[in-house]
């Protein structure tokens, strides 16, 4: 017996599903037939190696490259295309995670692929500063502070716990902070630079030869008292005028000690005090600076200045921009154009100083700096005298100070000018002389714009 002829009538189509098919048979046979179905497969698109470029906290997916490929596996054929995020502006967390990708078909009528891959996000690096304190012996620490090197790189809500440390001690000293239990949570790394903690010292004592004699933490015994070198005991005289608390005294033994280029400042009340020994003083060679509101009630004793330079403005001692109460007593100095330079100050008491100059022993204003006046100066008992190598204008006072003691008065009690004491009682001749050597900003001789004058007893 022959098969009837069977002829598929399915529809033609090519779009992926399934279609019912029909046959017809011949006219030798009745039929009875229950349709089928043709199935037409999907394209199988298959992506390999996706993989997403690291971000760092605070970037957004759409900063993360995607790369990889998408194959039709009926041939292994490559598609073209392109990888994207389905959240490009989502801001993710530090860590690893499994974020969704789609895949754009460069044929716009294939459904876009999608996917997922692993992501890792790095924390933000995060600078943070400590900060320098002060505080006194014997008082509670303060709340240790710190400040972000740049803003821009701090989140606006970071998740910060703790708090900064600091090195363990409590005797003078300077003390390093460090970052203790202070977090920033898990989207920031921390590079911290320390800080520093200093506790003031009320008495420090000075003496340059201890760096070639002592080491850290050697006790000194010292008039009756105990100091730790590194401490309260030092080598160098601008530790000290750092360390010590407004109102301290700091103990200079005899020795030669040398100012910074800038030199040594003082900017809080302090008592300077030079220690004589055998006929030995201390020496500081460069300028000693007093500058500032907050330097009021400073005393300086018992030292001699040595100032090498000669260019104009190289003092050994300059007071100004507010400094007040200072006295200067007991001092020698050697050197200076002009040696000492007082700018802006007021209360300021020389007295018992021998002040030895090539150019000018003492100067009130500044020829090119317009500051307020001096007021409150008092000159007594002092000897101001031009060195053995004196320029031919020598000057014992340079004014440039109108307005010195808002009268232009300067008093001079018992002082020596030159090798001269002037009392009052002196002949006219040697007056004459010590006028011509005192000298205000624009003519030579005494008095001049500021009508400076010495008090007579």
């Amino acid at each position: 017996r022959s098969l009837p002829d069977f002829i598929d009538t399915r529809l033609f189509a090519f779009a992926a599903g399934q279609l019912p098919s029909h046959l017809n048979g011949s006219r030798n046979y009745v039929l009875a037939y229950e349709p089928g179905h043709l199935t037409i497969l999907p394209p199988v698109y298959v992506a390999r190696g996706v993989q997403a470029e690291s971000l760092v906290y605070g970037q957004a997916l759409n900063h993360s490259k995607l790369t990889g490929e998408v194959i039709f596996t009926d041939g292994q054929q490559h598609q073209e295309g392109k990888f994207v995020w389905q959240q490009p502006d989502l801001l993710p967390e530090s860590g690893t995670r499994i974020v969704a990708w789609n895949f754009l078909f460069a044929d716009s009528s294939v459904a876009p692929l999608q996917g997922e891959c692993r992501l890792t996000v790095l924390p933000k690096p995060l600078k943070v500063n400590g900060a320098f304190q002060e505080k006194r012996q014997g008082q509670e620490d303060p709340e240790l502070l710190y400040h972000y090197a740049a803003e821009d790189l701090v989140d606006a809500h970071p998740e910060i716990t703790g708090r900064l440390a600091r090195a363990s001690g409590e005797r003078a000293g300077v003390y390093a902070t460090n970052l203790g239990t202070l977090s920033f949570g898990p989207n920031y790394q921390v590079d911290f630079t320390p800080g520093r903690l200093l506790i003031q010292a009320e008495t420090i004592v000075v003496d340059a030869n201890w760096n070639l004699t002592r080491k850290p933490g050697d006790i000194i015994e010292f008039a009756g008292e105990t100091y730790q070198f590194g401490a309260d005991a030092l080598a160098d005289l601008t530790d000290a005028l750092e360390r010590i608390a407004p109102g301290g005294n700091i103990l200079v033994l005899p020795g030669e000690y040398v100012s910074p280029s800038d030199g040594w400042l003082v900017e809080k009340k302090v008592h300077l005090q030079g220690l004589r020994r055998d006929d030995r003083f201390p020496v500081l060679q460069g300028v000693l600076r007093i500058e500032g509101a907050l330097a009021s009630g400073v005393i300086i004793e018992g030292f001699a200045f040595v100032q090498e330079k000669q260019t104009p403005g190289s003092s050994s001692l300059s007071i100004r921009n507010g400094a007040s109460s200072i006295q200067v007593r007991d001092n020698v100095f050697l050197g200076g154009n002009p040696s000492i330079q007082a700018v802006g100050a007021s209360d300021l008491t020389l007295r018992n100083n021998i002040i030895e100059s090539p150019f000018a022993a003492l100067m009130f204003g500044h020829p090119a700096v317009s500051q307020s006046s001096c007021r409150g100066v008092l000159l007594q008992q002092n000897v101001l005298r031009p060195s053995a190598d004196a320029d031919a204008g020598y000057r014992h006072i340079l004014l440039y100070d109108d307005n010195i003691n808002t009268t232009g008065i300067l008093p001079a009690w018992n002082n020596c000018f030159g090798q001269r004491q002037i009392t009052g009682r002196e002949e006219p001749g040697i007056l004459a002389e010590v006028k011509r050597q005192i000298a205000d900003k624009d003519q030579k001789g005494w008095p001049g714009n500021g009508e400076v004058r010495l008090h007579k007893q």
